[in-house]
């Protein structure tokens, strides 16, 4: 079924060099304290997790327009604030760089439904929309920014502090988008974003 939706894809990054220096029982304990508490908060501002793949979560709410985008925006903004002020403080260890949660949202149409054998269905959503909003998420590292947000989210959030990094060609693809970021949150370099 084609639909319009607006995607969060949430990430917990550096989690990779947790997993490889720690204890499996401390990875698990990671990722369920990051799925639980993302669960919270999307549910809180009309979300649901569509997917845990990994250490990532994609978030949705049905729909496109500004409701949704508003409400993805303050879930994106509460992850922030929540999980990564703690992820911080009560996740480090000694020689990992800290874990942080990176953040992109997009809005737009997709593909909804389910695939695979009839013994083993899983649902998924696919398009244009779904990659953008993954790719968006996998430049915060390099643009020092938790939450990134695509053109087209970014037009229905009129209200919302917005600043334009730029276009950028998104990994794997051929026309450039441009990102924002919301203005006022610290950066990981622990500067504000104006």
């Amino acid at each position: 079924e084609r639909c319009n939706v607006t995607l969060l894809n949430a990430d917990l990054r550096n989690f990779s060099a947790l997993g490889e220096r720690r204890p499996p029982e401390e990875s698990a304990s990671v990722l369920h304290y990051f799925f639980t508490r993302v669960n919270e908060i999307v549910e809180k501002h009309g979300g649901r997790v569509h997917e845990y793949k990994g250490d990532g979560v994609l978030v949705l709410w049905l729909g496109d327009g500004s409701n949704p985008a508003e409400q993805a925006l303050a879930a994106a903004l509460e992850i922030d604030n929540e999980i990564n002020s703690s992820l911080s403080k009560e996740l480090s260890f000694d020689g990992l760089q800290p874990l942080a949660v990176g953040m992109g949202i997009e809005q737009g149409p997709v593909l909804m439904g389910s695939i695979g054998p009839a013994k083993r269905r899983a649902n998924t959503l696919c398009g244009e929309t779904v990659t953008i909003a993954l790719r968006i998420q996998e430049m915060t590292a390099d643009l020092a920014s938790p939450i990134l947000i695509g053109e087209v989210a970014a037009r229905f959030l009129a209200d919302a502090d917005l600043q334009s990094l730029g276009h950028y060609m998104l990994p794997a693809w051929i026309t450039s988008h441009t990102i924002y970021a919301p203005a006022g949150i610290e950066t990981e370099d622990n500067e504000m974003v104006l």
